[in-house]
């Protein structure tokens, strides 16, 4: 059977086991600063401005008071000329300093009209100098109707989605734009009543959309102010019982797959899924689940009008249309389980065997490969499972000859916990080789199996082993090949690598193979992981030779293929967590770094905080950004290649980041 999607990943999971085991739009709000902070900052600005006069008039006050007692012996007449001057001084002259500009309401928080504002006596005035009040200036915060303006035109009412005490977000979606048009938001029926927003992606700093046909608004809003994002939307849903849930478009790890992706959505017992084109007006159902998925006849079942149709409730996966291949494939998933040693136990007298266990750690490459499809936020809505592989991520693994009719389960040892047959989610085996009685699994076709167990989201996995003979096998791609070993008993395998492929070598048990020692040839840009895996930094041909009795790897770079010289880029731009969005400027004292300084992070609802770097134009993410080592006491790159995304494990506080123009190095610290 074909290898499957969210398992293209989760099959690495097991082959890597097998080898181991302004910005604002029209506000003038600062961007990462409040709108109170704002206001702080033009009421400093205005006492700025008038302190120089109201100590001229204290001099001035003094002198004359000092001028009055000494002319104590003079005439009447001079009293009274003095008095009738000190009478004409007291009268108050306002200072209205410069006009303070104001800011547009958000959904948090009030806006202000442009006005002026007298230090010495408190007073406000309109733009005119016209005496009005603070209540008076004040512009009303949004409700939860809000209108969007297409080149100034009202067009619709946003939906509400969700809405709590720190949080509230809106959508409108299959909208049809064209590229150059300028968005903005207001209250209905009333284009002249703005809102302030953070432009986000697809909207440049002019608020201009940067993509052109059918697309999504998505509206959010947090106490940092409105965030406002464009995406585009082909027109692909997965429809559950009449309802439309948009799929995301996304490309794999380090990859030119593409795929169309939800995940996760809870269903219940006699659901009914399909995913539908809606711009083609085409249907897709059960006759077009992919075979790998077709295994499953435990979970759902083909319906009377050809949907899928769901048997059990269940948190699942649907993925579609990988590389054009308008199949559907669904992946079931649990909460994450906390468990000890794992072993395979027997219906009957058969000893259980223990399953070997390896956990990959933030740092290394296998981490981020593993993890990329897990912590993607277009694709799994699963905050427990994200918070569970934030510090590493475990997979248990075992090749296993079972006999026709084996049937077993999972155990646990210390927390006991038993892990039953319905926990499998996928099946890499011929036809009919498993079936599931009474929380069983059941080998029905005899034959070696690798049998794999994530914790992280509690699942079991199956895949059968090729019968190949051979001295050792050399995984590349995901795909093994047999190596013969030569008289001084060594293997050898010359091929081409792209940047950022790795290979692993196992032995003819399929057990990972564990460097021992490892030479890498001067000037060879390879490196070792967890002494299983070599990853390749550059493109070219490669030549690895691995001695099978005293496992000592050599790493030899052939011919390297030519590379580009890296530009220096000219700006970024960073979107976080709880509605931050910040343009990172220059840094005035590093003229190779971009920065932004003390942004305050706050966190999701799962209680995670996190960074990613998009590109200056906010037309996707910055590829290439990598964390600097003085920053992993603070964060986590949690993806690479195609998309750059950091948790901050310090947790929500106030942070500053510089990035390299030409390096792409992100530094991290956390102010407080």
């Amino acid at each position: 059977m074909k290898k499957t999607s969210f398992l293209t990943i989760l099959s690495i999971a097991m082959a890597l086991s097998l080898t181991a085991c302004g910005g604002a739009g029209e506000s003038n709000i600062p961007q990462g600063s409040s709108q109170e902070e704002q206001s702080s900052s033009q009421l400093a600005s205005s006492i700025s401005d008038t302190s120089s006069s109201v100590v001229e008039d204290s001099s001035s006050s003094t002198s004359s008071s000092a001028a009055e007692s000494s002319s104590s012996s003079e005439s009447s007449s001079s009293t009274q000329s003095s008095s009738s001057q000190a009478s004409s001084s007291s009268v108050h002259v306002h200072d209205y300093g410069t006009l303070n500009e104001g800011y547009l309401p958000s959904y948090f928080n009030d806006g202000m009209k442009p006005y002026y504002y007298c230090i010495a006596c408190g007073q406000y005035f309109d733009s005119n100098k016209n005496p009005t009040t603070e209540d008076a200036l004040k512009l009303a915060k949004a409700g939860d109707d809000i209108a969007i303006l297409i080149d100034g035109n009202e067009k619709e009412t946003f939906e509400l989605v969700e809405k709590d005490e720190n949080h509230a977000s809106w959508k409108i979606t299959n909208r049809g734009v064209s590229e150059g048009s300028v968005v903005s938001i207001a209250k209905p029926g009333d284009t002249t009543y703005k809102y302030g927003f953070f432009a986000g992606d697809n909207i440049d700093e002019n608020n201009k959309i940067l993509i052109d046909g059918q697309v999504d608004f998505l509206l959010t809003a947090t106490p940092n102010g409105f965030y406002l994002s464009v995406a585009e939307n082909s027109g692909i849903v997965v429809r559950v019982n009449g309802t439309d849930y948009p799929m995301h478009k996304t490309t794999y790890y380090q990859s030119t797959m593409t795929t169309y992706i939800y995940g996760y959505h809870n269903l219940v017992k006699n659901d009914k899924l399909t995913v539908v084109d809606i711009n083609s007006n085409i249907v897709y159902d059960y006759d077009d689940l992919e075979d790998y998925t077709k295994w499953n006849k435990y979970d759902f079942h083909k319906g009377s009008n050809d949907e899928v149709v769901f048997d059990l409730n269940g948190r699942y996966g649907i993925e579609f249309d990988r590389n054009g291949d308008k199949k559907i494939s669904i992946t079931k998933t649990f909460a994450p389980a906390t468990v000890g040693e794992v072993e395979v136990r027997f219906s009957g007298e058969k000893e259980p065997i223990a399953l070997l266990s390896k956990t990959y750690t933030p740092d290394s490459e296998a981490y981020k490969e593993l993890t990329w499809y897990m912590m993607h936020e277009n694709i799994i809505n699963a905050d427990d499972i994200k918070e569970s592989i934030v510090n590493g991520v475990t997979f248990y693994q075992g090749a296993i000859t079972f006999e026709e009719n084996d049937a077993f389960f999972l155990q646990s040892k210390e927390p006991d916990l038993s892990i039953a047959g319905h926990h499998l989610v996928s099946v890499s085996a011929s036809e009919n080789s498993i079936d599931l009685n009474l929380g069983y699994i059941v080998i029905k076709k005899a034959g070696t199996y690798s049998i794999g167990y994530l914790p992280c989201c509690n699942s079991i996995f199956i895949a059968a082993v090729s019968q190949q003979t051979a001295d050792a096998y050399i995984m590349v791609g995901g795909a093994t090949s047999p190596l013969t070993k030569d008289d001084n008993g060594a293997v050898s395998y010359i091929g081409h690598f792209e940047k950022n492929d790795y290979v692993a070598f196992m032995d003819n048990a399929y057990q990972a193979i564990t460097f021992d020692q490892v030479a890498i040839s001067y000037g060879t840009p390879a490196r070792v992981s967890s002494n299983t895996l070599v990853y390749f930094d550059k493109a070219g041909t490669y030549s690895l030779t691995l001695n099978l009795e005293t496992k000592h790897l050599s790493v030899n770079a052939v011919e390297l293929d030519p590379e580009e010289t890296p530009t220096e880029i000219t700006g970024a731009y960073l979107i976080g967590s709880g509605g931050m969005s910040a343009r990172m400027a220059n840094n005035p004292n590093n003229a190779d770094e971009l920065m932004k300084e003390n942004v305050e992070m706050k966190a999701t609802s799962g209680g995670t905080v996190y960074v990613a770097v998009y590109k200056e134009d906010l037309s996707d993410y910055l590829e290439g950004v990598t964390l600097s080592p003085n920053s992993e006491d603070v964060a986590v790159s949690v993806a690479a290649g195609s998309t750059t995304m950091f948790y901050l494990t310090a947790g929500p506080g106030t942070y500053s980041f510089y990035l390299n123009k030409k390096t792409l190095v992100l530094r991290i610290v956390k102010v407080s």
